[in-house]
């Protein structure tokens, strides 16, 4: 996978629930840097296009990596979990 800076949509695992998130990454963003990095957790039922959408382009706007996703029974996740019992792959 090749990221790039700004918005970049991706998947991963938790316990063994393939979810999904957008990952934010800072300008000029360099894969052999180290940055500071924040997993937003939002407000139970929001999805990542309500407040991660708002503060992932901020955070990475002050040089952060932000982690933004969708609860494993929530939007975007929920459809991945659907394709995940038919062996299809998640799109996002």
């Amino acid at each position: 996978m090749t990221l790039t800076t700004g918005k970049n949509s991706v998947t991963f695992k938790s316990f063994g629930v393939e979810l999904a998130g957008d990952l934010y990454l800072p300008e000029g963003f360099d894969p052999d840097n180290k940055y500071k990095a924040i997993v937003g957790a939002s407000p139970f039922p929001q999805v990542k296009g309500q407040i991660p959408a708002t503060y992932g382009p901020e955070m990475a706007a002050r040089g952060f990596i932000y982690l933004g996703f969708d609860y494993w029974a929530w939007a975007t996740a929920l459809r991945c979990r659907a394709r995940s019992k038919s062996r299809a792959t998640c799109s996002v």
